[in-house]
């Protein structure tokens, strides 16, 4: 069949129908309804979309949001200076950590995804990606490392910070399978990027500071995404013998314990 558009196929169908009902229940085209052909035409359209986009919904939500940032982002973006952008990404994450600390864990995910969007973040290159939807192909990964390698250390372990906090908050949400995600983040920082911090990381930044605690160092850090993660994973009701043994895994990884009395006793069982 020849694609059609959609006001010729309505025509098509008033004229078919002797009468001219009001509501497209009562609309049929050689006998079916008009609001099931709108739903398969909304399936097919769906699945069709979903095929230029994968890449894309293979983001986590907390990297998709960064396609789509509010103003304060897009003008630190914009500033000249790194120092300037690491100083406002900075403010975020510590508007965020308040928010954390009078346990406002939704304000402070949204605070941690916006300063991590200041420096990584996706970048849609059709202006008309709103009414065409996204496409794989118009999309670009950005990532700000600066233009020194000192820059580019603060930024590898300002990000680190940013996804920790933000598996701390999710984890404080119940959402357990996204702050797993965010630790993966966190830890691939840590395998990817410049290996332990030598304490110049962005503007005085400590290596972690989830929950508004700027103390620890990069070995800490990355513990503390080990840990989160261990706890996301036996968090779910659902968590069986393969989450158990992943939790085990992430904790003997960096020859820790879990803070949480009854999980560290849980884990006791196990080995």
């Amino acid at each position: 069949l020849e694609p059609i558009s959609l006001l010729t196929f309505l025509t098509i169908i008033y004229q078919k129908n002797d009468q001219h009902p009001t509501t497209m229940d009562k609309l049929h085209y050689e006998g079916t309804p008009l609001s099931i052909l709108l739903q398969r035409a909304a399936k097919l359209k769906s699945s069709e979309t979903s095929q230029l986009r994968s890449t894309y919904d293979s983001f986590p939500p907390f990297y998709q949001n960064s396609i789509c940032p509010r103003q304060e982002v897009e003008v630190a973006r914009s500033l000249p200076h790194f120092e300037e952008r690491m100083a406002a990404a900075a403010k975020m994450k510590e508007e965020g950590n308040e928010a954390f600390g009078k346990g406002c864990w939704e304000e402070a995910l949204t605070k941690y995804e916006m300063a991590s969007a200041v420096f990584r973040y996706l970048r849609n290159g059709n202006p008309e990606w709103r009414t065409q939807g996204i496409r794989d192909n118009d999309i670009d990964q950005i990532l700000d490392r600066g233009q020194t390698p000192i820059q580019s250390r603060n930024v590898t372990a300002f990000l680190r910070i940013c996804h920790t906090n933000m598996a701390l908050a999710l984890y404080k949400l119940g959402d357990y399978r996204q702050a797993i995600r965010a630790c993966d983040c966190a830890i691939e920082l840590f395998s990817n990027g410049e290996e332990e911090d030598d304490g110049r990381n962005g503007g005085g930044e400590n290596e972690n500071d989830s929950g508004g605690k700027d103390s620890e160092s990069g070995s800490d850090g990355r513990s503390k995404a080990y840990w989160i993660r261990a706890e996301a994973r036996l968090a779910p009701k659902s968590c069986g013998a393969v989450e158990e043994e992943m939790a085990l895994s992430d904790l003997e990884a960096r020859r820790m314990n879990p803070r949480s009395k009854a999980i560290r006793n849980k884990l006791t069982n196990l080995k």
